[in-house]
């Protein structure tokens, strides 16, 4: 008597199927996670430039409001440090272009400040007491080209002769 021995074999080519099958269900998945965090990494990456931006244009606005201060409480020579560090940090972020913090109509506004560069430093290396009212032109220069102050316009005052009096 003579029994059957059958042996299940299976395919070699089914088998690879199978495991091709696996891979692919397995990138899917990858990529179904690599994908969302591609785009949160992009987004936070964009947030990041925009606030290093807006760092840079605060250091900069930083180093005058400083300067400005240092000179009204007559210490020239680190008012004369700080304001040399604002326009040489003034002229890299307007030499940046497109990268710049700045928009081309500040950059072009903000030019106009460089012709009084070395009469101010120099007015700050002799203790000039007029170098502090310089200074507050240039901030208020800046402020109004980087467009974060409106020129003030002259309104009426009451004067008090024109107030009611007590009788």
């Amino acid at each position: 008597m003579r029994e059957n021995n059958s042996t299940i074999t299976e395919k070699p080519q089914s088998n690879l199927t199978r495991w091709g099958i696996y891979a692919l269900i397995l990138l899917v998945v990858f990529l179904l996670g690599l994908i969302p965090m591609w785009l949160q990494k992009r987004q936070v990456s964009q947030d990041l430039e925009t606030t290093q931006k807006q760092l840079r244009k605060s250091e900069i606005k930083g180093l005058l409001t400083t300067a400005i201060v240092e000179a009204k409480r007559g210490e020239y020579e680190p008012a004369r440090k700080d304001t040399s560090e604002f326009f040489t940090r003034l002229k890299a972020e307007i030499d940046r272009d497109e990268d710049s913090a700045l928009t081309q109509e500040e950059r072009d506004k903000l030019r106009t400040i460089f012709d009084n560069r070395d009469s101010t430093i120099t007015m700050l290396a002799q203790r000039d007491q007029a170098s502090t009212e310089r200074l507050t032109d240039i901030y208020v220069t800046y402020q109004q080209a980087a467009g974060q102050m409106s020129v003030p316009t002259a309104s009426p005052l009451a004067s008090p002769l024109s107030s009611p009096t007590m009788q």
